[in-house]
């Protein structure tokens, strides 16, 4: 391939790259910081007491744009200490969209066998246009196949 050629075609993918790159940019819009504490788990940040067996720093929702769309996303520590048991996030968004007005995201299941502290990070959000109102719930289950999720705690949050 001749020199001119080659440079041609570098110019051209990296203008590519600098455009999908900044159709991706996200801008952080609002913070709002939580925390849940029940007994034998909780969501905050990433300090917790052993003492209080609690967080004793927040979780977060941040609202951003991204890509012209609104998201809502959770991020924190989920903690627990039960035996037997499973823990997660849930979030559910409202919505002026196209998207049935609402929608839902699960975070992960963290299940526990034994009774030791464990802390797992959660990030967990949904983009969909006109979202209006976030509710996240701290939920748990016993650790077996069709256990029901209960919810212990939620909190219920906008953008401002």
């Amino acid at each position: 391939m001749r020199p001119q050629r080659l440079l041609a075609t570098v110019a051209v993918v990296c203008a590519g790259v600098l455009a999908f790159a900044s159709a991706a940019h996200a801008s952080v819009d609002d913070i709002d910081e939580f925390r849940m504490t029940e007994s034998g788990a909780d969501f905050g940040g990433v300090t917790y007491s052993r003492v209080l067996s609690e967080p004793t720093s927040d979780a977060e929702v941040v609202w951003e744009t991204v890509s012209g769309l609104p998201r809502a996303s959770v991020r924190g520590w989920l903690y627990s200490s039960n035996r037997d048991t499973c823990v997660r996030i849930r979030i559910i968004v409202l919505a002026t969209g196209d998207d049935d007005g609402w929608a839902y995201s699960n975070g992960p299941d963290r299940c526990k066998t034994d009774g030791d502290l464990d802390g797992w990070w959660e990030n967990t959000g949904l983009r969909i246009e006109g979202i209006y109102s976030a509710t996240v719930y701290l939920q748990r289950r016993a650790n077996f196949a069709g256990a029901p999720w209960v919810d212990l705690d939620s909190a219920t949050f906008s953008p401002n």
